[in-house]
């Protein structure tokens, strides 16, 4: 009996961090408040746009949002819902990704079963305003509270 109980633990517990080092169990149910992790810019490279795309859920909320940037938010569509954003002017490019605001999301799938609960963000930047380069943020990127 002791033997099957800590069979059934050990499982347990294998699945419980394999879960969690590969990013793909989120506690579905709940609100979560979701941070854009810093990013390294090149020299001259500032922040134009976002996308968080929320997979199997929605947004509740988006925290503080930058002077000048607008920020869109696209309800459950699909079984994907996502908030976007850009400055209106040059002026509004941040330096850096920590200025960007936090968005609340919450899971609604919380079967296993595809689509499953998930997140993931991607990030533009530019040196000129011409062109730009996006910098692709996977779940386990994102700091999640």
């Amino acid at each position: 009996m002791r033997i099957a109980c800590l069979g059934i633990f050990v499982g347990v517990m294998a699945y419980a961090v394999g879960s969690w080092s590969t990013g793909a169990a989120l506690e579905c149910g709940r609100n979560l408040v979701v941070h854009f992790p810093r990013v390294p810019l090149k020299p001259g490279e500032r922040v134009v746009g976002i996308k968080l795309t929320v997979v199997g859920g929605s947004v509740v909320a988006v925290g503080s949002i930058p002077r000048d940037w607008s920020i869109s938010v696209e309800p459950e569509v699909s079984g994907a819902a996502s908030v976007s954003g850009s400055p209106q002017h040059g002026a509004g490019a941040l330096e850096s990704t920590e200025a960007l605001p936090a968005v609340t999301v919450r899971g609604h799938n919380c079967a296993p079963a595809p689509p499953s609960f998930a997140l993931g963000a991607v990030v533009h930047v530019t040196r000129d305003f011409a062109s730009s380069r996006t910098i692709d943020i996977d779940q386990r990127m994102l700091r999640i509270q």
